[in-house]
């Protein structure tokens, strides 16, 4: 989904996924005179949740000493923000705005609302799956202390995280039958949790023909 709106100060745009909204923005140039950043503030109509969005960048002479603070008090110095934290199929009023004064008195100034959804990751008739890549990199060091996701006291937590429900989709979808040489091709990664998964999803299936044919090529691929 997206969205555009513009009030004459602010103009902002809203790209929104399954997982991820992009936000976008402008300014007059005459009303972004003296402006220190812009603060974002999200509110869930599904869950019922209101708060101002987190960022890792603050002002020096505020800085709170924490991973993350509030973009209210360290403002967005730019024109994009994407908000990480979103979930499927959840209704989402963001709105943003313009800072001024200085870093230990910021005021409120121009200020722009967008009201989005995000998409669903199975609709009944299709389903779109994503895991979490490069972009997550610094929640991931923040969440699992920057251990390889197979170090063994974090090996299942870390990877369900990183798959984000797509690992398991996939395994649902090759439990249905034979999967074509393609999705079998992709196993040679030799990771032993994946290989036992996919082992034990086949022989679950039961007796079937097809998935001890699946079994059996797999075997041969992923060696």
């Amino acid at each position: 989904m997206r969205k555009t709106k513009d009030d004459g100060n602010l103009t902002m745009r809203a790209f929104a996924g399954t997982h991820v909204v992009r936000l976008g923005w402008s300014m007059t140039k005459l009303k972004s005179r003296r402006v220190l950043g812009f603060a974002v503030h999200r509110t869930d109509h599904t869950e019922g949740e209101a708060f101002w969005l987190k960022g890792i960048k603050v002002f020096e002479e505020t800085d709170p000493g924490t991973a993350q603070a509030s973009l209210r008090s360290h403002p967005v110095q730019g024109f994009t923000w994407s908000d990480f934290t979103a979930k499927p199929g959840h209704e989402y009023t963001y709105r943003v705005v313009a800072l001024k004064g200085q870093p230990s008195d910021l005021h409120e100034e121009d200020s722009i609302d967008i009201t989005i959804s995000t998409e669903v990751e199975d609709n009944g008739a299709h389903e779109v799956w994503f895991n979490r890549g490069a972009a997550a990199s610094q929640e991931y060091a923040r969440r699992f202390e920057n251990k390889p996701p197979d170090t063994p006291e974090i090996a299942k937590a870390a990877h369900e995280w990183l798959s984000r429900g797509l690992f398991e989709a996939m395994l649902e979808f090759i439990s249905r039958g034979l999967p074509p040489p393609e999705i079998l091709q992709s196993f040679r990664r030799r990771q032993p949790h994946s290989r036992q998964q996919f082992r034990q999803v086949a022989q679950g299936a039961g007796k079937r023909t097809k998935q001890s044919r699946a079994l059996r090529a797999y075997e041969v691929h992923a060696g």
